[in-house]
C-alpha cells in the first residue's frame, strides 16, 4: 500500500472534481476526509459518502459517480503527520502543512528546524520566502488565513513589495506546483471571500488570474 497524507488526499480529490468539470467548493475536501483516521485504508465509497447531498443535487451527481470517480484513491493508506514548516510573522508562530516534495531554498532557515522569521526589519528576500512557503502549501490544499493575514499587514507597512513581486511568485509557485484550474479558482475565491488586503491581496488576485489565463485546460 501506498501512504497519502491529508493534503496530498485533498489535492488528489480536486483534480479529480477539476478533470470532471464539478466544482469543488472550499472545505469539500475536510468534509470528505472527516473521521478518515491515521492508518486507514483509503476507500472511494466512505469518501463520496460523507459529500453533503446539497452538493451533489446542486450539480447534478449522484453519489456512484462520484464513487466511481474516485477509485483511483482506493487502498491508499491514509497518515496523519504532514511535512510542516513554521514562519514566524512578527514573533506569531504558525505551523504550516505542506506537500511531501515541499522544501525551503535560499531563506533564513534556523538551526534544529525549518523556520523563517518575517519581521518589519527582515530582508525582502525573507518576506518573500516566507510567503512562498504559506503558497506551497495553499496550492497543496492548506490554506492559512490567519498567518496570510498577518503577512499582509507587514506587507502593507514595507516599500520595497510591490503586486507585481506578489504577482510573480504566486504564478511561479502555481507552475512549479502543478496547480489543476480547479484548486486556483478555489485560491482566488478564498481570496475573496477572506480577510486579505493591500498589496497582498492585489497580487494574489492577479497571480491566480494570470494561471488561470495560462494553465492547460
Amino acid at each position: 500500500m501506498t501512504d497519502i497524507s491529508p493534503v496530498a488526499l485533498r489535492s488528489r480529490i480536486a483534480d479529480t472534481f477539476d478533470r470532471r468539470g464539478w466544482p469543488y467548493e472550499p472545505r469539500l475536501g475536510e468534509q470528505m476526509l472527516a473521521g478518515l483516521a491515521p492508518g486507514a485504508v483509503v476507500e472511494a465509497r466512505n469518501l463520496a459518502s460523507r459529500l453533503p447531498a446539497d452538493y451533489l443535487d446542486r450539480n447534478g451527481i449522484d453519489r456512484a459517480q462520484l464513487t466511481a470517480a474516485l477509485t483511483e484513491v482506493n487502498g491508499l493508506t491514509f497518515i496523519a503527520a504532514p511535512n510542516t514548516q513554521t514562519v514566524v510573522v512578527n514573533d506569531n508562530r504558525y505551523q504550516i502543512n505542506m506537500a511531501g516534495h515541499a522544501k525551503i531554498e535560499g531563506s533564513n532557515v534556523n538551526v534544529g528546524g525549518p523556520q523563517i522569521n518575517v519581521s518589519e526589519g527582515a530582508s525582502k528576500a525573507d518576506v518573500l520566502a516566507g510567503l512562498r512557503v504559506l503558497l506551497v502549501a495553499a496550492f497543496g490544499g492548506d490554506w492559512n488565513e490567519e498567518a496570510l493575514t498577518d503577512l499582509a499587514r507587514l506587507i502593507d507597512e514595507r516599500e520595497d513589495l510591490t503586486v507585481e513581486d506578489v504577482r510573480a511568485l504566486t504564478a511561479e509557485i502555481g507552475i512549479e506546483e502543478n496547480a489543476s484550474p480547479g484548486r486556483v479558482r478555489e485560491l482566488l475565491e478564498k481570496v475573496g471571500a477572506g480577510t486579505l488586503a493591500g498589496t497582498l491581496t492585489a497580487g494574489l488576485s492577479a497571480g491566480f488570474g494570470h494561471l488561470l489565463a495560462n494553465l492547460p485546460t
